[in-house]
């Protein structure tokens, strides 16, 4: 399940729900709201339910969200201090909750690394749909939520030398 950090806001409750049905537990009330903190590291205390990781990626752009219209951009002026290289840069978390058949990511608003992977999987599962490069299918699918993590961690990584 991927969602942008708004609409994993909005839609918190249903996600619990749908983790109640498929898993028998929820996610920590302390753990949701690390998971929805566009500024502070993470403050993660130990659960044997799952695992989080908190990945402060660093990738081009600015994103906000319309407080409105969930999971929309909304396009403001860029207000960072500093030098101007380092304004263009957006350091947004991304949260990655791995359970041990589900992984759960929040993301920024306009994230390509999100749009991709979606587009891989869908793909993979639906190869007469080959879609552009970036959607490109898994040549190996993931074996499992904690791969996929490593994965799109590992491509964040690997935007990096883009900047």
């Amino acid at each position: 399940m991927a969602f942008a950090r708004r609409e994993f806001e909005v839609l918190q409750e249903a996600v619990q729900q749908t983790l109640d049905k498929l898993c028998q537990l929820q996610i920590v009330d302390l753990h949701l709201t690390d998971m929805l903190n566009n500024q502070l590291p993470s403050h993660f205390d130990f659960t044997s339910d799952y695992d989080l990781l908190i990945f402060r990626r660093l990738a081009s752009g600015q994103s906000e969200t319309d407080l409105s219209a969930p999971g929309t951009p909304l396009h403001t002026p860029n207000n960072r201090s500093g030098p101007p290289v380092l304004r263009r840069i957006d350091p947004s978390p991304v949260a990655f909750l791995v359970l041990p058949r589900i992984l759960i990511t929040v993301h920024p608003t306009d994230c390509s690394v999100r749009d991709s992977f979606a587009n891989r999987l869908l793909n993979s599962v639906n190869p007469s749909n080959p879609g552009t490069s970036a959607g490109m299918p898994f040549t190996r699918m993931p074996h499992n939520p904690s791969d996929l993590m490593l994965r799109i961690v590992s491509q964040m990584v690997d935007g990096y030398l883009n900047l």
